[in-house]
Parts: structure tokens; sequence; C-alpha cells
């Protein structure tokens, strides 16, 4: 490595940690946040806590101070694990400032979550395009298989991790950071899910599959929302040899398929993502609610409708929330979804 791309490295971590990148990472990190204990805590001495952290990164002093373990249940049950307001601050900058556009220029096209300009419609879409080019060579003829991962984030291993970083980052003191957060929860094994880093590393972590599924394989159809994956083949041998092949190089990076990953006939649709999508009688494409997912709005609509009867929302929380809901179920068919929203909030 040439003394250019050292000191270019070095700047890199300066940026990282430079005060004026602490404030504004503290600015973004207290959004929203800023009547909580800690953050009010923190703003008391805010010179002094940002240099402190400053120098504490440095000077390689730095270390995560533990996680706050609880529980979410929407979509799905989950243990979140949130970290001190301090080491958010550090998360923001790191993350904005560096790992976030590194990772940008780096990772494929088809790799979709938490990116900036794609997201869970920007994945539909790619998904959508994907059926409709497949419909017009192949009609409902052909296989999906769709993988899913197995406990992704607990599984993540952190020496491969390292390694896969360590291809793209040669910086030490880059490194020393990185190391640092990774090491700071589990055994060798397992990503915080409160983490921002968390998703870049997740990203990352499956690129060489993606890479192998588009340019080994060389599958045209391929899309992917963090741990969830779908492709789309003409015929039941390609798809079988895709899914035994991708489960294989799981293996390598210490993963496992999900049991409900599987392959299946086109003409059958697909869940992806909250959405059925499946072929009408002549190719179109028709996208409606899950089962689950829809049970699930309904159950958060009456719960907000008993919140609104006792006082803790008002008007213009159920205009905002009629505009978001009109709005998510406006891009499939699901019209008939929105119009029962609409009846349990017109109750009130």
């Amino acid at each position: 490595m040439t003394s250019n791309n050292t000191n270019e490295s070095f700047s890199q971590f300066e940026v990282i940690i430079s005060y004026e990148n602490l404030y504004a990472a503290h600015k973004r990190a207290r959004s929203s946040k800023q009547h909580k204990r800690e953050v009010i805590e923190f703003e008391l001495h805010l010179s002094q806590n940002l240099w402190s952290l400053h120098y504490d990164l440095k000077y390689h002093r730095y270390n995560i101070s533990g996680y706050n373990k609880f529980m979410i249940y929407d979509p799905k049950e989950r243990e979140i694990q949130a970290i001190s307001y301090r080491d958010r601050i550090v998360q923001h900058s790191l993350c904005d400032n560096f790992l976030t556009p590194l990772l940008e220029n780096h990772l494929i096209n088809v790799n979709c979550a938490c990116r900036r300009e794609k997201g869970t419609d920007y994945a539909i879409k790619k998904l959508k395009s994907f059926m409709t080019s497949h419909y017009r060579k192949y009609r409902k003829t052909g296989y999906f298989v769709k993988l899913d991962i197995k406990k992704y984030f607990p599984s993540i291993n952190h020496q491969i991790l390292k390694q896969k970083l360590w291809k793209i980052i040669k910086d030490s003191n880059i490194r020393y950071l990185l190391e640092t957060i990774i090491d700071s929860y589990g055994n060798g094994q397992g990503l915080p899910m409160g983490n921002q880093s968390s998703q870049n590393f997740a990203l990352l972590y499956l690129d060489r599959i993606d890479r192998i599924i588009k340019e080994k394989l060389r599958v045209k159809c391929y899309v992917r929302y963090m741990d969830d994956m779908i492709m789309l083949v003409r015929t039941k041998q390609e798809a079988d040899l895709i899914f035994e092949t991708v489960k294989k190089e799981l293996e390598k990076e210490k993963l496992a398929l999900n049991p409900k990953s599987k392959v299946f006939p086109v003409k059958d649709g697909i869940q992806f993502l909250g959405w059925n999508f499946k072929y009408s009688k002549n190719g179109k494409i028709i996208q409606t609610v899950k089962a689950q997912s829809k049970q699930r709005v309904f159950s958060k609509v009456k719960n907000f409708r008993h919140l609104y009867n006792i006082g803790m929302k008002n008007q213009e929380d159920k205009e905002c929330i009629l505009a978001s809901y009109k709005g998510h179920f406006q891009r499939g068919n699901s019209n008939r979804v929105f119009r029962k929203v609409n009846t349990i909030l017109e109750t009130i």
C-alpha cells in the first residue's frame, strides 16, 4: 500500500473522530430523543463529553459501554440490543462519514435493504420487473427459489465478517474501531440488532453470495432484501442447482437456511416483504397484502381507536395514520383492506 493511500485512510479516521463530525453525529442521534434523560445529561457538558469521546477514539481507549436488551413484537418477536447515547454518536459518525458510503460503492445493485435510494419499494419494483420480464418470455412456466437465512443476525461469524471488512479497509485505526464494535457483542458470533453498523455489516456479509448468484450461476432475475433472497428461473433443474449451490456456500459463511426456504412453481405466486405477488390470467402482476400482515394492521388500528377514545391520540394523529395506510395500500391491489381500516377509524 502506497504512502498516499495510507495518508488518505488515516484522514478518513480523523474525519470520523473529529469534533465537528462527532457534534454533527450528536445532532442526528438526538433527533426525536432530546427529552430522554441520557441525552439531557450528555448535553449538560456537551463540549467536554464530545472532546472526551474524540480523545478516547484517537488513542484507542474507546469501548462500548454495554447493551440494554428489550423485546419487540411487531412484525415478529425479536430481541433488540440498544447502546448508550455516547455510543450511538460514534455509530452515526462512523457509518455516515465512512462505512455507509464505502459499502454503497462496493455492494451490487440487487442488495436492497437499508441503502440510499433503495429499500422495500425498490425491492418490490425489482421483483415485479423480473416477473413481468419472465412472463413475456415463458408465460407462467418457471420456478421461484425463495431462500431465507435462519437467525441471520445472531449467526454472523465475527472472524469471517472481519476478513470481509479487511479486504476493503486497510487502515489500522479504522480496523481498531470496527473490531471494538464487532467484538463488543456475543462470543465470536452475532450482531446486535440495535446498532447502525450492524445493518452495514449484514449487507456486506452476503455480498460474496450475491456475486456467486449473479456472476457464477448467472441468475438474471434475483433480488435480496437483507436475508430474504428470491430468484426466478426457467426450469426446475436450474432452480434445484441454485438452491443446493447457495446452501453449500452459506455453510462456508457459518449460516443455515430456514426450513421455509424452498423451490416452487411461478404459477403459485410468491410472498415477499409482507405482500403476495401473483400473475393474473393475462399476466398482470397482482400485489395483495399477506393475511398475517392484514391482521397485524387491523390490530394496530383497533389499538389506535382505543388510544383515541381515552384521549391519548387526537384528530391530527388520526389523519396521519389514515394517510400512511392509504399510501401503503395503494402500492398493491388492496383497496378493500384500506376501506376496512377507514371503517374502523370512522367509528371514533
